[in-house]
């Protein structure tokens, strides 16, 4: 189903019986991608489906994400698929865990059906507008130093942007909460370690801050978007606001109340429609 951002205007554009999850529209809102499952009991064995059709229902290719090939050669990789989108207009994502410490991306021709890109991480975020995934991979995978076995690096669309490695006597090193935002310019995280968090903002491969994080946040975190700049929600209720121009954290409660809102609205519509797994289409500026 489609609907205008106030409920109205509500058209169906699919009633097919098939169980259906994480629907996406394209950045050009021509076009939805929605997983189906797929199949495990024949060869080439198939992770999921993912279906690309139009704006008004048209179908136009279903996408096999293989887990085997046509002889039953298994393919190395994700176990499952976690998380399905657009990477573009004319390419689509599928990206699940290979074990606990690494993952699978594939970058899928909506065209072709063709495999495009793989590329192996954790923590994938993916700017679709921009045809972009930013990840974590653990220097321990690329390297039998044992210095840098603890350290890891920020890479983009296969390309290093950004390493870093513990310092001395910490144990625990890594990142975490991983979002592109200012029109997919920037990304920020938070880099985890026993010893202190740190909120880390790049700007292309240049740091631009690092923030201590406050001891008084508490995780979950939910970050938004904020025209160049961004939101940091905490689990407590709490709001930190960065802003692009003076590098720094503030309260915001009078943003934080403009996002609820915006929120309760878009609650209040879903309940009105009776729907779920909503995607808002907000066009890319």
């Amino acid at each position: 189903m489609t609907a205008n951002t106030d409920g109205s205007n509500v058209k169906q554009l699919l009633d097919d019986g098939i169980a259906k999850a994480q629907p996406r529209w394209s950045p050009a809102g021509d076009k939805i991608v929605y997983q189906i499952a797929g199949q495990k009991t024949k060869d080439p064995k198939i992770h999921a489906n993912l279906v690309i059709v139009t704006a008004t229902g048209v179908q136009l290719s279903t996408i096999p994400v293989f887990a085997s090939e046509p002889d039953g050669t298994v393919i190395a990789g994700m176990r499952f698929v976690e998380s399905s989108g657009w990477f573009g207009n004319d390419a689509v994502f599928a990206e699940g865990s290979a074990n606990p410490y690494i993952g699978e991306y594939r970058k899928i021709d909506i065209h072709s059906g063709l495999v495009l890109q793989y590329y192996e991480g954790t923590s994938f975020a993916t700017c679709e507008s921009q045809a972009k995934v930013a990840y974590e991979l653990r220097t321990r995978y690329k390297s039998n130093d044992p210095a840098a076995r603890l350290g890891y690096e920020l890479d983009v669309n296969g390309t290093a942007i950004y390493s870093n490695q513990p310092p001395p006597g910490v144990q625990e090193f890594g990142i975490g909460d991983l979002h592109w935002f200012a029109g997919c310019t920037h990304l920020v995280f938070i880099e985890n370690s026993d010893a202190i968090d740190t909120l880390v903002i790049l700007s292309g491969a240049t740091v631009e801050a690092k923030i201590p994080f406050p001891a008084s946040v508490q995780w979950p975190l939910k970050f938004d978007p904020i025209g160049i700049s961004l939101m940091i929600r905490s689990s407590s209720g709490g709001a930190l606001f960065y802003g692009t121009t003076n590098h720094m954290l503030r309260p915001a409660p009078d943003i934080l109340q403009q996002l609820q809102q915006r929120e309760n609205a878009e609650a209040q519509v879903m309940k009105t429609l009776g729907g779920q797994s909503p995607d808002w289409y907000r066009p890319s500026r």
